[in-house]
């Protein structure tokens, strides 16, 4: 009987074999690091959770002594209410409560190299679905809408400062536009492994001055604002090191990917690619639906009254009697109506009349409601005047007025772009 090969000797095996690569022992962190991440880790979990909204009210009678409407939520439109702050003191509140009960329950614990990914992706979707929210509303000229007509008949003087935001974000489109596209940048890029680092530092760019203009010109966003732009700086906080090796020392650095779960089992890989990919899609696709449907009812055919239009005031006949131009009696200077629902009028001494009004139009009318009361037919004798004839307030009224044309009115509407420019046109 042949003697059995030896399988050192064996030519066969003399090849070298590749070895089986070995998953990597995560290194131990230093206490310091275990006791941050618990912090952390807690905190974010509880923000993007709804466990201390129903707490703030009661905190906010009982400990905090309030009371009246601040301590029920209300759509204000505010996101620094009282509640608010009380809601996010109750996260930091349990936060670190949470923390040290979790440091001395799981003290032998030497790292949390697997939980740290699954924390990380929880943040990149939070932030990034936020800022498709806030992305798309730029792009379809939602948030910041072009000045109106009667913002534009207000003082400069009489502008608090979100209203001097608004009107100057609103007041350039392509500009409001490049910031939507910049938030919809780092959120695209937020929601993939390998560009989450990039698309943290290109959120935490746009977030950070989005935060410094809320400040500055007291947007009550403050809170909320703040709380992404640390969300950004969490998800780019592991490679922070990397990044200043890379960029500010220029020296070579190990890539490192904390953004996310890595599934070993094929089945699991293919089954979340698809439900990442139905859930940007619909998302995306909600935004931008909604989107084209406002921009198609606001902006591509908007609802219009029959005597659209912005209009000086000619003539203004009250009980058989001239008011005339220079009194305070009330005397209309501007009438604008460029919304099917309500009518504005500017008075002789600058104040904003602000009406409800319901159009007949079979009969030539419409009805006042709020400021006053009355009804009133239309006429329009030519293409450029009207005539208004009826009741305001039990008086008689007759109003004869003429119609502007608002690029005419308006140097920021008139004034446009140019390349060219020999002297600044700052006015």
């Amino acid at each position: 009987m042949a003697a059995a090969a030896d399988p050192i000797s064996s030519p066969a095996s003399s090849t070298p074999q590749p070895e089986t690569p070995r998953p990597e022992t995560p290194q131990p962190w230093s206490s310091l690091k275990r006791v941050a991440f618990r912090l952390v880790c807690l905190y974010w979990v509880l923000y993007v959770s709804p466990v201390a909204r129903p707490l703030a009210p009661w905190a906010a009678t009982h400990i905090f002594r309030l009371s009246g409407p601040v301590t029920a939520y209300q759509p204000t439109g505010s996101g620094d209410t009282a509640l608010d702050y009380i809601q996010n003191l109750i996260v930091v509140t349990l936060a670190i409560a949470g923390a040290l009960a979790w440091s001395i329950l799981d003290r032998k614990r030497q790292s949390y190299a697997k939980l740290h990914p699954w924390l990380i992706l929880l943040l990149r979707y939070s932030l990034a679905f936020t800022l498709l929210g806030y992305g798309f509303a730029k792009v379809f000229p939602q948030q910041f809408p072009y000045p109106n007509p009667v913002r534009m008949f207000e003082r400069f003087g009489d502008f608090s400062p979100m209203g001097v935001l608004w009107s100057f974000m609103g007041a350039s489109q392509p500009y409001t536009f490049f910031g939507g596209l910049m938030e919809l940048l780092g959120a695209y890029l937020l929601l993939f492994r390998r560009t989450a680092t990039f698309g943290a530092l290109v959120s935490g760019g746009v977030l950070l001055n989005v935060v410094v203009l809320n400040f500055c010109y007291d947007v009550p966003v403050k809170l909320f604002s703040t709380n992404l732009f640390l969300m950004a700086v969490t998800i780019a906080a592991p490679d922070a090191i990397r990044l200043i090796q890379l960029f500010v020392l220029r020296e070579p650095c190990e890539a490192l990917s904390v953004a996310g779960p890595v599934f070993e089992r094929r089945g699991a890989r293919l089954s979340g690619v698809g439900v990442k990919v139905a859930l940007i899609a619909s998302v995306t696709g909600a935004h931008v639906y909604s989107g084209y449907r406002m921009l198609e009812t606001t902006l591509l055919h908007p609802a219009r009254p029959p005597i659209y239009g912005i209009y000086d005031v000619e003539s203004f006949v009250r009980d058989g009697k001239e008011v005339p131009p220079l009194t305070t009696d009330r005397r209309w200077r501007t009438f604008i109506a460029t919304y099917p629902t309500s009518i504005q009028v500017k008075m002789i001494d600058d104040s904003t009349a602000l009406y409800g009004a319901k159009y007949d139009t079979a009969g030539q009318s419409f009805t006042l409601t709020g400021s006053a009361t009355g009804t009133l037919h239309y006429a329009k004798p030519d293409a450029d005047h009207l005539i208004l004839d009826g009741k305001l307030d039990s008086n008689a009224v007759v109003v004869k007025l003429a119609q502007v044309d608002p690029a005419s009115r308006f140097l920021l509407m008139s004034r446009g772009f140019h390349w060219i420019t020999e002297f600044p046109f700052n006015r």
